[in-house]
């Protein structure tokens, strides 16, 4: 581990352990492994080459990675760590440096709820907008990263949603608009009056949208709905001779052994009328989160909305489809949609560099609110 890596991890740690959301108390041993903690991260990642510089979501990970590995790290070590932690310190030798930096016993009283993690750096000011990024949020780290002075960026998760397909309960949300009344709640004791701005990621756009409609209905200002590649129905048509092209593609480089897999994979996500069962796997927690997120979609008919909405559409159409202009929100918002095209495909939208043209027009809106309020 180098010097220069040491030391920054060190002062991180200190600000990790007085900012990080999570369980409000944390027990640390007095001596965690390095080694154990790389193969850890190796065995999630599924990389071999990970080293204390190696950053956590800039190598694949994501938030169902994240509670992978600090359940993991549960079981290996006896720790449990906060999923804020991860993103305050994202590095290997950060979050190492977290687990060791202070003694055995440690009581942290979260200024903000549990599952509620704080994404921009501290350069973003106290008095920056804050952006709710809701039940996909965690996505957006690299977007939080490229806005640190313009706003402060807060993800949402939906604890329903999570313990669904992590397996801590069997109860599924009821609807998209279910999952916004929670999240508008939380939202709430981070920041108890508006204005409002919202952004959501794929499902996350519908559960934003609903957000938006719950707070304006209660007198809220929300200035900034922001959506990042939300198809809504019938906005994405199959190419038939693509998806086919694509498919048989699959069967020159995997065998014939792709079609069972593939037929598999549309019946766990399309015709299943019953969720997975729970065996504790990567595999298996990845099904119920497919489900889920079919199910609710399938379920959400959204109605008019005449708030403004900032959407962002990837150029890339998704491999054997072709997608509507403006993903079919022109339906729902009357003259008050605004659209910008982003390089990339749905799953890089919010990742370097096409991330890049997601923050420049939010930091022209957010500049905007800002002058507003002076």
């Amino acid at each position: 581990m180098s010097a220069s890596i040491s030391a920054s991890s060190a002062g991180l740690a200190e600000r990790a352990l007085q900012s990080a959301a999570g369980d409000n108390h944390f027990i640390v041993a007095p001596s965690v492994d390095l080694a154990v903690l790389t193969e850890i991260w190796r065995g999630v990642l599924r990389k071999a080459d990970i080293t204390p510089a190696t950053h956590f979501f800039e190598a694949g990970g994501h938030a169902l990675h994240a509670m992978e590995m600090l359940a993991a790290l549960r079981v290996e070590t006896g720790i449990d760590a906060p999923l804020g932690s991860v993103y305050e310190l994202p590095t290997l030798a950060g979050f190492h440096s977290f687990l060791m930096s202070r003694s055995h016993h440690l009581g942290l009283r979260s200024v903000l709820p549990r599952n509620v993690v704080r994404l921009s750096p501290t350069s973003a000011g106290s008095g920056a907008p804050k952006v709710f990024c809701l039940h996909s949020g965690h996505y957006c780290w690299a977007l939080a990263q490229r806005l640190d002075t313009d706003a402060t960026l807060y993800a949402v998760a939906a604890e329903i949603f999570t313990d669904f397909v992590v397996g801590r309960s069997d109860i599924m949300p009821a609807s998209i608009e279910a999952l916004a009344r929670a999240q508008v709640a939380t939202i709430r004791t981070v920041q108890p009056r508006g204005p409002y701005c919202l952004f959501g990621f794929s499902l996350g756009g519908r559960v934003a949208l609903e957000a938006a409609r719950l707070l304006r209905g209660d007198g809220e200002d929300v200035p900034l709905l922001a959506i990042a590649d939300t198809a809504l129905a019938g906005s994405l048509r199959r190419q038939r001779l693509s998806w086919l092209r694509r498919h048989l593609r699959r069967v020159g480089v995997d065998g014939p052994a792709y079609l069972l897999q593939a037929w598999r994979t549309r019946q766990e996500r399309h015709g299943r009328r019953q969720p997975p069962g729970l065996d504790n796997s990567r595999s298996r927690h990845a099904e119920r989160d497919a489900y889920l997120r079919v199910d609710l979609r399938n379920r959400h008919d959204p109605a008019s909305y005449d708030g403004p909405v900032v959407l962002f559409q990837t150029i890339n159409d998704p491999d054997g489809y072709e997608s509507d202009p403006g993903l079919g929100w022109p339906r729902i918002v009357s003259d008050r949609l605004e659209v910008h095209r982003v390089p990339g495909e749905h799953m890089t939208i919010l990742k370097p560099p096409n991330v890049e043209t997601v923050a420049l027009v939010l930091r022209r809106h957010l500049g905007r609110l800002a002058r507003a309020d002076t």
